[in-house]
């Protein structure tokens, strides 16, 4: 029952990563809606609330 748990914590410990640390390409995905706002100007109708979809 000690391994077991020993285990599960090895395994918890080795998924933890730093909040907010992303690779480049989900940084690029993160920021995908917010990198145009021009087009709210251009397409009112593709915006609600002057916020892209």
């Amino acid at each position: 029952m000690k391994k077991i748990l020993v285990v599960l914590y090895l395994l918890m410990l080795s998924g933890c990563f730093t909040a907010g640390n992303f690779s480049a390409k989900r940084e690029y995905m993160h920021n995908v809606g917010s990198a145009d706002e021009s087009i709210c100007e251009e397409k009112p109708e593709r915006c609600i609330e002057g916020i892209p979809w």
